[in-house]
C-alpha cells in the first residue's frame, strides 16, 4: 500500500534496495499524522514568519513523519525549503551567511555521500535539512536550534543503544522551538556583537 500519492516522488532518487529496510506503515496513519503536523506547525512558526508559516507547515510536517517512520528526507520537500529559505534570507539582511552556510553544508553532504554507509550516523538528507535551517534563521538562531535538536536526540539515543534514530526528528523540533522562543531566548545573550540574530 503506498504512503501516497506523493510517496512515488519522495523516493524517486531512491535505488530500490535504500527502500528495503524501511520501515513502512499503512497510508491513512502517515496521512492522518502529516495533516495533523501540518496544522499545528504554523501556530508555531507564526510568531517568528507570519502568513510563510502556511507555506512551511506541510513540508516540514511531511519530512517529520517521512524520517520518523522510515529515515527518509526527500529533496522533494528540503530543496524548496532551501531555495526559498535563502530568499527569506535575503530579503531579511542575513543573506550573505546564510548562503555560506548553506555552501558549506552542500559540499559536506557531498563528501558524506562517498562514505560507506556504515561509517556515519547522519545522512544526505539531514545536510539538506540543517541547509533548509540556515537558510531560514540568522546565524546564532540556527546554532541553537541545532543545539536544541542534539538536546532532544541525545537522550534517546542513550536510552535505545544500537537502534538508528532518525535524526531529522530534533531538528526539526529544534528549529520549531527556536522559531517560538527565539526572540525571548536569545534577547538578553551578549551575542549580538559576534553574531546577527
Amino acid at each position: 500500500m503506498p504512503y501516497s500519492p506523493l510517496w512515488p516522488l519522495e523516493v524517486r532518487a531512491l535505488p530500490p534496495e535504500a527502500l528495503a529496510g524501511h520501515r513502512r506503515i499503512p497510508a491513512p496513519d502517515i496521512n492522518r499524522v502529516t495533516l495533523v503536523l501540518a496544522l499545528a506547525i504554523p501556530l508555531l512558526l507564526w510568531p517568528a514568519y507570519g502568513p510563510l508559516a502556511l507555506l512551511l507547515a506541510f513540508p516540514l510536517a511531511r519530512l517529520l513523519v517521512l524520517d520518523a517512520c522510515c529515515y527518509l528526507l526527500p529533496n522533494l520537500y528540503t530543496l524548496p525549503l532551501i531555495s526559498g529559505g535563502v530568499v527569506y534570507a535575503w530579503m531579511s539582511g542575513f543573506g550573505t551567511p546564510a548562503l555560506m552556510m548553506v555552501a558549506v553544508l552542500l559540499l559536506v553532504r557531498e563528501g558524506v555521500l562517498r562514505l560507506p554507509p556504515s561509517r556515519i550516523g547522519i545522512g544526505g538528507g539531514d545536510f539538506m535539512l540543517l541547509a533548509a535551517l540556515f537558510s531560514w534563521l540568522p546565524l546564532a538562531p540556527a546554532c541553537f536550534a541545532v543545539a536544541l535538536g542534539c538536546v532532544i536526540y541525545l537522550p534517546v539515543a542513550f536510552a535505545l543503544p544500537g537502534r538508528p534514530i532518525p535524526f531529522g526528528v530534533p531538528l526539526i523540533a529544534g528549529w520549531l522551538l527556536m522559531a517560538l522562543l527565539g526572540q525571548t531566548v536569545l534577547r538578553d545573550l551578549p551575542l549580538r556583537e559576534f553574531w546577527p540574530i
